[in-house]
């Protein structure tokens, strides 16, 4: 096909044809030698010949979009294409006459949709669905561009196209100011971006660098306005859909970010006190990344994304509805508040990062989910659990399943490094974790975060690394202190349930830098009442805990083992790591209560030779559980001379023979019988004294 282009008038044209300069024809007579030249033509003839080929499709060349009102077309022509929308070479589009471009079609899209010297109007039509934000008047850079890309997704919504192209390195919205009170979740004054139809927010492969700035173009870390005497910065995407006042109001089943870095320019300084105008640093909750909040949306969806610097949640979908969300590749990073809360969805995620934030991740009360190569840094704290398959009952967060699947959440790969607390609830599946500097939480009373009422079904396995920090406990596993503490949010006599189907293994190793600098680690502490029976923790690798457990409230042990002999490490210099004392302080007996796999006996007082018994398991049903060991060390540290005598039939004891340890090294190893209640000899290493 062959173009001409003039770019200067021709002579011997009439006025009409003089508007129509500059000119391209494509589809007009090939054949014709006189059209296929540079020289002066009269433009009559150029639109005769074109709409003498009656079976070719006709398009006209203008320069800009907003330029139209300068030409004008015959009627045959079915569309026209520019060079550009506002701006030479920035957004050309093709542009067609057709039932939707009409006067008010025009008025309320006048980016896209505009009259031709004739009046006839001409709107954009999209390229395989895609609307370009330049083809809205974005130009890129430095411009605030708010506008044209709101503007660009609210005529992708009005012609039904599905994919909104921001295509440019860089892209500054600048914040609309807001009038509104701070109150009003749904007003679109002091918001960037505002989508309320299903569309694709697609970038550069090599990621669109969308910085959300002030309403003057400054930072929002400082450029935040005073809405009523409250600091409001905006949110970046925010999505709406149907809301408990109006169920139907937007169609807004899926939303899908690409390609994009989404940037709110604040810094993440880990302040916790609520922003003021006289103290605006903090979590501010006005200023979240994507925001879906108290509205529907079936399905969100990000690919080759980063989200960082929003004082608020850089990415929050907590509302009434539980929505499936799917994430590739994607990095969150620098909140006040939170960096990935997906609230009660469903998250299929492969490779997320979330880093530098006051909580890493806030997903709680969900219905399940599967997020492979996790990676959590430099945070203070994030929550896992499973939720309701059955619906809400209690609180968010209380295991409803009755039947069918139960809710997993499994965190496949996962990796925490001086992350902080990670609060893990039920039915969450940890297989393979590493981390190093961060503990585990699992609590069901009230005295802590996460707390619900009941844990259930859950099971952590992984390499644990201490390198910069001491642990103190690596779990924490918090159950009732009795058996009447109500459930949150229940009435009456429904009480919290003892901690059950809970397995954790671990392998605990001490970095070079850990063992250079003394620090070390505990295994786990337990508080309260826990279902012996059906929970268990094991360490295999050993090298840095001090001990299994720390045996602050608890009233009775899961069962408790750990692989093989002590490190060979030492607390101290000389103490070997895993070896929890019982002191005594005076006497000639000691009744011991096992609360660790390794024990040692530690007298104080004088010396002096002390009959050991056991002390009576804990009240049933949270005693020991069967089979427990317990491996009782005469510890190094006792007074010189001390000697320690087990009756082969003492009190607690079922031994093969009488027992007598009096040299450091010394041991004797017992299982206990959850049936006869005694502790059973299952071996012993005595050396002569």
């Amino acid at each position: 096909m062959t173009d001409w282009n003039h770019t200067t008038p021709l002579a011997g044209t009439t006025s009409y044809a003089q508007a129509m300069i500059p000119l391209r024809v494509e589809g007009a007579d090939p054949t014709n030698p006189a059209l296929d030249s540079f020289q002066q033509l009269a433009v009559e003839t150029v639109i005769a010949a074109a709409a003498n080929a009656a079976t070719v499709q006709q398009t006209f060349a203008i320069d800009l979009f907003a330029n139209l009102a300068q030409y004008r077309f015959p009627s045959g022509v079915a569309s026209i294409i520019t060079s550009g929308a506002t701006n030479a070479g920035v957004g050309g589009g093709i542009y067609v006459s057709d039932a939707l471009a009409t006067a008010a079609f025009a008025s309320a899209h006048p980016a896209f949709c505009a009259a031709d010297g004739s009046g006839r109007y001409w709107r954009l039509a999209p390229a395989d669905g895609t609307i370009a934000i330049s083809e809205g008047g974005a130009l890129g850079g430095a411009n605030n561009d708010q506008a044209a890309v709101q503007a660009s997704l609210d005529y992708a919504k009005a012609i039904g196209a599905r994919t909104v192209l921001f295509d440019f390195d860089n892209v500054s919205i600048w914040s609309t100011l807001r009038t509104s009170v701070t109150t009003d979740e749904f007003a679109q004054d002091g918001q960037s971006i505002w989508v309320t139809a299903p569309v694709r927010l697609l970038g550069l492969p090599t990621r669109t660098h969308v910085q959300m700035l002030s309403t003057t173009g400054a930072s929002l870390e400082t450029g935040w306005q005073n809405v009523g005497g409250n600091v409001w910065r905006g949110s970046g995407v925010n999505l709406i859909g149907g809301t408990a006042l109006a169920p139907a109001a937007n169609g807004l089943s899926w939303f899908v970010m690409e390609n994009i870095w989404l940037d709110g320019g604040c810094a993440y300084t880990g302040v916790r006190t609520a922003p003021t105008p006289a103290s605006p640093d903090g979590p501010d909750l006005t200023n979240k990344g994507i925001r879906l909040q108290d509205s529907e949306c079936d399905a969100i969806t990000l690919v080759n994304c980063k989200i960082s610097g929003f004082k608020g949640e850089a990415y929050y979908a907590a509302g009434t509805t539980q929505t499936y969300q799917r994430l590739r590749d994607v990095e969150i990073s620098g909140s006040n508040q939170s960096g990935f809360n997906p609230s009660t969805g469903y998250v299929d995620a492969l490779s997320l990062y979330v880093h530098d934030c006051y909580l890493g991740v806030e997903q709680l009360g969900g219905i399940g989910g599967r997020i492979e190569a996790l990676r959590i840094s430099n945070t203070i704290q994030s929550s896992f659990t499973g939720g309701p398959a059955n619906g809400l009952l209690y609180n968010y967060a209380y295991p409803t399943r009755a039947a069918g699947e139960p809710p997993w959440l499994d965190l496949i790969g996962a990796n925490f490094e001086n992350a902080g607390q990670i609060i893990v609830g039920s039915y969450v599946r940890i297989p393979d974790f590493i981390g190093a500097d961060f503990n585990f939480q699992l609590i069901t009373d009230t005295a802590g975060a996460g707390g619900d009422g009941a844990l259930t079904s859950c099971y952590i396995k992984g390499c644990y690394t201490v390198d910069q920090m001491s642990m103190n406990p690596i779990v924490n596993l918090t159950g009732p202190a009795n058996d009447t503490t109500v459930i949150p949010g229940a009435t009456g006599s429904t009480y919290i349930k003892p901690p059950s189907d809970v397995h954790i293994n671990l392998d605990v190793h001490r970095s070079a830098n850990a063992i250079a600098n003394g620090e070390f680690a505990v295994g786990i502490t337990l508080n309260g009442e826990v279902d012996q029976n059906s929970c268990s923790f094991h360490v295999g690798d050993a090298d840095g805990l001090v001990s299994l457990v720390n045996p602050t409230s608890n009233i009775g042990l899961p069962l408790v083992t750990l692989d093989g002999p002590t490190s060979s490490h030492l607390i101290g210099s000389t103490r070997p790591l895993g070896q929890y004392p019982a002191v005594i302080a005076s006497g000639t007996s000691y009744a011991l209560t096992v609360s660790n796999p390794r024990m040692s006996l530690l007298n104080t007082g004088a010396a002096a030779t002390i009959a050991i018994t056991m002390a009576a398991p804990f009240a049933a049903p949270y005693g020991f559980a069967f089979g427990q060991k317990c491996r009782i060390y005469y510890d190094i540290f006792s007074t010189i001379g001390s000697v320690y005598t087990f009756a082969h039939n003492g009190g607690g004891l079922r031994l093969n023979a009488d027992c007598t340890l009096a040299v450091g090294g010394d041991w004797l190893e017992v299982e206990f019988n959850a049936v006869s209640g005694l502790w059973q000899e299952s071996g012993r290493s005595i050396h002569a004294a």
